[in-house]
């Protein structure tokens, strides 16, 4: 398990310098993500500190490079990084301040829709969560990141989640 987490980290690295594309390291980002997504969201939940770095750098990178499919499959994971990790999740992200803004345009279609009907008391907790860890995040850090944790709890506030029939 340390081999993978470690290799995840290198293949974040060498990401991190290649242009905004579909190139095979973010094929084997994504594929990692969807096949591991629910120990993923557990391990993120959980804090657990080994996990939660190279975690975090493989989710923005794949973030990074997202188009329509990609950011309605990494988005929720990202947030549920923010409500745990505000301060790495938002420094990694401050990385990209335009992909950020246009990020915040989608996420009420993007992640706050229920397209199954069963899932919308689970959205709802997890903008409340979010909200509320930003909002915390915000009164204790007064740096250079509070913008960007203000423009979310912003974007958070006027959200509701809506149900697809």
């Amino acid at each position: 398990m340390m081999i993978r987490n470690m290799a995840i980290l290198v293949v974040s690295v060498f990401c991190s310098g290649l242009l905004y594309a579909k190139t095979p390291e973010v094929s084997l980002l994504h594929n990692w993500m969807i096949e591991n997504y629910k120990s993923i969201e557990s391990n993120l939940e959980k804090k657990e500190g080994s996990k939660i770095v190279p975690t975090l750098f493989s989710l923005v990178e794949i973030w990074k490079r997202r188009d329509g499919a990609i950011s309605g499959e990494v988005s929720p994971l990202l947030l549920v990084a923010l409500k745990v990790e505000p301060q790495n999740t938002l420094l990694l992200l401050s990385e990209s301040p335009e992909s950020f803004d246009k990020w915040l345009n989608e996420l009420d279609g993007m992640v706050f829709t229920d397209h199954t009907c069963n899932e919308a008391n689970r959205l709802e907790k997890l903008r409340v969560d979010v909200l509320a860890a930003m909002k915390s995040y915000s009164r204790k850090q007064p740096d250079k990141l509070k913008s960007m944790a203000d423009a979310l709890i912003e974007r958070l506030e006027v959200i509701n989640v809506s149900v697809i029939d």
